[in-house]
């Protein structure tokens, strides 16, 4: 997805640091071209908090905080993003996410989906980011991390994450952290 500048209430905000872009990944060994995209919940959300933002037939707000957080996203993903831990689990279509939290309560909610054509070759998807408000916690998902090396490479293999992922003859998996 491809992010053309947003005019908000008559300022033009710039939204070049949302353009798709490809990493080189280190992951056990095997170097991963990774492509990034990201979605519209990166820079809006449902509060009415701001201007109307529509997009296919999803009617939400410019959010100015998660617009200025959204700066940052390319930093976590060059410098935490292989290193990191993600919970995985499944969103309300049923469809397998992660979720990460940052170092200061920031989180974000992403998918790790592998061509069926390409070697060596991921799409990642930061699907939303948000800064964590207290009121709020109880609604992110909870689940056991994974270590991120663990789930790219899975990914890249065409493996699913699954609930046995998280357990070894009925204990924590070695991939969870610490």
């Amino acid at each position: 997805m491809h992010w053309w500048d947003i005019n908000v209430g008559g300022t033009l905000r710039k939204m070049g640091h949302l353009h798709p872009f490809q990493r080189e990944l280190q992951v056990s060994g095997y170097e991963i071209t990774a492509n990034f995209s990201f979605g519209h919940h990166c820079f809006t959300d449902d509060k009415e908090n701001g201007p109307v933002f529509k997009f296919r037939g999803e009617t939400r707000y410019f959010s100015e905080e998660r617009y200025q957080l959204s700066f940052q996203l390319i930093e976590w993903i060059d410098e935490r993003f292989v290193d990191g831990l993600a919970v995985p689990y499944f969103d309300k279509k049923n469809n397998r996410q992660y979720y990460c939290k940052d170092l200061y309560d920031y989180a974000i909610f992403f998918t790790v989906q592998k061509p069926q054509d390409r070697d060596n070759h991921l799409k990642i998807r930061i699907a939303s980011a948000y800064e964590i408000q207290p009121w709020g916690r109880h609604g992110l998902p909870r689940g056991t991390p994974l270590n991120m090396t663990y789930i790219l490479e899975k990914r890249n293999a065409g493996e699913k994450i699954g609930y046995t992922d998280l357990m070894v003859d009925g204990a924590p998996s070695p991939h969870q952290s610490d």
